[in-house]
């Protein structure tokens, strides 16, 4: 029997077919999961690099030691944000300080490659014009803008606040006047401000580590800060310690002078021989007398302190009253006491407490001064003044004049005090009947008798044959008593009649010798005789 013959394997047209569309729908999957798996790797290698970047700026905050932030990045050493990306691998821009690279190269091929994301897209770096806008690199990426916040913002990373408290070894607080605080960055010590509120401040200051110090007088304290974004200590400002070298206070010589149309005002220099400003709120103040005889027998009051035109201390502006020798003034406006001299007054002196007296002559005074601060030590001057202020001295200083019951007498006070008289006596060798019947100085009433309103009940003394009569100032009570200034030359007028109640003047005649006694009114004991003979 035959076989049939055996018909030969193989695909037909329909399989392949077949088998062809079902690999290119495997290979059209499979590509696009490549494509996704490509684009998910350029996203996160460029985020990475991203960060890489933020982090070379700023720094990285996990980055610490002794729980101490150390790492700043770019703007902890430059004080800055950099100009361009460039600067993070070179110091293009040729700023102090600069301690990079601050990305690792690594050993790619592109030297570049960090300015650039992984589809090859330049990356865009911006430093906001506005300060309280984040700084950002961004990128377009593929079709989907990735952008990094380098901060929060520029004030956060660039212009923090910090406060600094400044004190000296006693604990007291040193103010602006008398301290400095200064920060290093940016290739520069930078200045805090002084506010009585905070104390020290600067609000300037970039992310980093810094060195700070104070100085106050020849010392100088440091002390490291870590700054890092949003900082500010305004709450809890930085405490800071300095030994201050107060210098002493002391009266530059032949400076010190009294002035004044009374001789009442007190000036003098002062030279703080530190390189510290003294602060002054207080002064206490003490006067006597070189001898017993100043100011003939008044008690001085301070009624007024001024410098170079600054009212200091006024006693009927919220003070009711002058000061008295001892006390201590708290003053109106703080006196400051720079380094060199310093020029202090009027002190200027009256002698009631009430504000109702007169100016009065402080020449051949002592003086003590106290000046109180909070921030320094008090220091003590002492001030012997300009002048004499011995017994005033009286002498005939001119030619007598004299004239039908007239005698004019030209007396000099050469001393620098007012004299105060409440009495003359006077003796003459006058031959016939002779009575005193008024007196004048310069031409002002000081006695008259009798029937005188402001003289009640007074009578003519006999002044001829030796006889010495008197003319009482005190009794007359309408009249002041009359006073010669210090160095002042003024006329007085005797009048002489020849009955105790008549109007017929005595005719003195050359040769007629007369003694003038002065009766001081302080001290009372004291008195002057001046004696003459008329032309």
């Amino acid at each position: 029997m035959l076989k049939s013959k055996a018909k030969p394997t193989g695909f037909t047209m329909i399989e392949l077919v077949l088998v062809i569309i079902i690999i290119g729908i495997i290979s059209g999957i499979a590509s696009r999961s490549l494509v996704r798996v490509f684009s998910n790797a350029n996203y996160n290698s460029t985020m990475a690099e991203l960060n890489v970047l933020a982090e070379a700026m700023v720094g990285n905050p996990a980055i610490v030691q002794n729980n101490l932030r150390t790492n700043f990045g770019y703007v902890g050493d430059i004080g800055q944000l950099p100009p361009t990306l460039e600067d993070l691998v070179s110091n293009v821009s040729g700023l102090t300080g600069w301690d990079g690279p601050y990305i690792d190269l690594g050993f790619s091929d592109d030297p570049d490659y960090y300015k650039q994301d992984a589809w090859g897209n330049a990356y865009i770096y911006t430093i906001p014009g506005d300060p309280t806008q984040p700084p950002i690199i961004m990128t377009p990426a593929k079709g989907d803008t990735l952008t990094r916040e380098i901060a929060a913002s520029v004030n956060s990373v660039l212009n923090n606040t910090i406060t600094v408290r400044l004190y000296n070894s006693n604990g007291v607080e040193i103010n602006g006047n008398n301290g400095v605080v200064e920060a290093e960055f940016g290739g520069t010590w930078n200045s805090f401000t002084f506010n009585n509120t905070y104390g020290f401040q600067l609000s300037t200051v970039p992310i980093g580590i810094f060195q700070m110090r104070a100085i106050s007088g020849s010392d100088t304290t440091y002390k490291s800060l870590a700054v890092g974004p949003d900082n500010s200590t305004t709450s809890q400002p930085v405490e800071m310690l300095v030994y201050a070298s107060w210098g002493d206070l002391q009266i530059v010589s032949n400076s010190t002078g009294i002035e004044g149309i009374c001789q009442d005002e007190l000036y003098f220099d002062l030279k703080n021989t530190g390189s510290v400003t003294y602060e002054i709120s207080q002064i206490g103040l003490a006067w006597g007398q070189q001898d017993s005889s100043c100011w003939n027998c008044e008690h001085p009051y301070l009624e007024s302190f001024y410098a170079s035109g600054t009212q200091y201390w006024l006693w009927n502006d919220g003070h009711s009253a002058l000061v008295d020798s001892g006390a201590i003034i708290s003053l109106d406006n703080k006196l400051y006491l720079y380094s060199g001299e310093n020029t202090l007054g009027p002190f200027t002196f009256k002698d009631a407490s009430d504000g109702s007296g007169s100016c009065i002559n402080i020449n051949g005074s002592t003086f003590e001064f106290k000046f109180f601060s909070n921030l320094s030590p008090t220091r003590t001057v002492t001030i012997i003044g300009p002048g004499s202020c011995g017994t005033p001295n009286l002498s005939l200083n001119g030619t007598v004049t004299r004239g039908a019951g007239y005698i004019n007498i030209p007396i000099k006070n050469s001393g620098f005090l007012t004299a105060t008289f409440n009495a003359n006596e006077i003796t003459t060798d006058i031959s016939s009947d002779a009575y005193l019947s008024k007196v004048q100085y310069d031409g002002t009433d000081a006695w008259e008798a009798p029937g005188i309103a402001e003289c009640p009940g007074i009578t003519r003394p006999r002044i001829d044959s030796d006889i010495t009569g008197t003319a009482n100032f005190q009794a007359c009570t309408g009249w002041n008593l009359p006073t010669i200034a210090g160095n002042e030359t003024i006329t007085i007028r005797l009048e002489v009649m020849d009955d105790a109640t008549g109007s017929t003047g005595v005719i003195l005649s050359s040769g007629i010798v007369i003694d003038l006694q002065f009766n001081f009114v302080c001290p009372s004991s004291n008195t002057q005789i001046i004696s003459f003979a008329l032309p």
